[in-house]
C-alpha cells in the first residue's frame, strides 16, 4: 500500500525544470535513472503508443528514494487536461455524479507515491508529502506559477489560502490535523532526512541512506 499526493500545475509551466526541481527535492544525484515516454494502449498481446496520449517523466522505481516520482504532462503549449475534458463523465463515476471528485483541470500532474511503511525521524509518509509540497509549492509560488494539491485520505483538492495549512492533514494519517493546522506551517518544515537544498544546488545531493521505500507498481495521471 502506498500513499499518493498529486500537485498540479494551474498554469503553464517548463515541465522539465518542474520534473528535475522534483528530482532535486528527493536527493537524486544524476546517476538516478529515469524516463519519458508516452501513455500506452495494449491490445492483442502488443503495445503501442496511444494517439493523442499523455507523457510521463518518471523515476524508474526501487532506486532507494523516499519517493516514486511521476510527471504527467502533453506536449508544449497543451494542457494535460482542459476543463472540458475533466467535466465529462467515465466508467468510474456513481450514478448522480456532480463531478467534484473528477480529475482536476492542469497542465501538469506531478504525484509522489510513497509505501505506508516509510519512516524517518520527521514522521512518515504524510510528513514526507507535507515537507515536498510545501517545498515545491514555495518554488512554484516564486514563479507565478498556480497550483494545487490533492490529498488522497479524503480525496478533496486544495488550491486556496489555506492550501499550505491543509497539509497538516497528511501528518500522522490526519489523525492530528486539527490540532496542527493551526500551529505547524509545512513550509518551514524540514526536508527528508539527509538533504539540505540551496536554490543553486546541482542535482547531485547525497541520496536518503538505507532507504527502499519508492513505490513499485504503475499509476496513470491522477
Amino acid at each position: 500500500m502506498t500513499l499518493s499526493t498529486n500537485v498540479y500545475l494551474l498554469s503553464e509551466a517548463n515541465v522539465h525544470e518542474v520534473f528535475h526541481r522534483c528530482r532535486r527535492l528527493l536527493g537524486c544525484q544524476p546517476h538516478h535513472a529515469f524516463t519519458d515516454s508516452q501513455e500506452r494502449e495494449y491490445q492483442n498481446g502488443e503495445s503501442f503508443a496511444k494517439p493523442g496520449g499523455y507523457w510521463t517523466l518518471e523515476n524508474e522505481p526501487g532506486q532507494g528514494l523516499p519517493a516514486w516520482l511521476l510527471v504527467h504532462y502533453r506536449p508544449e503549449g497543451v494542457p494535460l487536461r482542459t476543463p472540458e475534458a475533466a467535466a465529462q463523465h467515465d466508467e468510474d463515476c456513481e450514478p448522480g455524479c456532480d463531478g467534484a471528485y473528477h480529475q482536476t483541470a492542469c497542465w501538469i500532474d506531478i504525484d509522489f507515491d510513497t509505501s505506508y511503511g516509510y519512516h524517518d525521524e520527521h514522521g512518515g509518509c504524510g510528513e514526507l508529502h507535507a515537507r515536498l509540497v510545501a517545498q515545491l509549492g514555495a518554488w512554484l509560488d516564486a514563479r507565478g506559477i498556480r497550483w494545487s494539491w490533492k490529498n488522497e485520505f479524503t480525496g478533496d483538492t486544495h488550491g486556496g489560502s489555506d492550501k499550505y495549512g491543509r497539509l497538516a492533514e497528511l501528518c500522522n494519517c490526519g489523525a492530528e490535523s486539527v490540532r496542527r493546522s493551526a500551529s505547524v506551517n509545512p513550509a518551514h518544515l524540514p526536508l527528508p532526512s539527509g538533504i539540505e537544498l540551496t536554490e543553486d544546488d546541482p542535482l547531485d545531493l547525497a541520496p536518503p541512506p538505507g532507504r527502499e521505500n519508492d513505490a513499485g507498481h504503475q499509476r496513470g495521471a491522477g
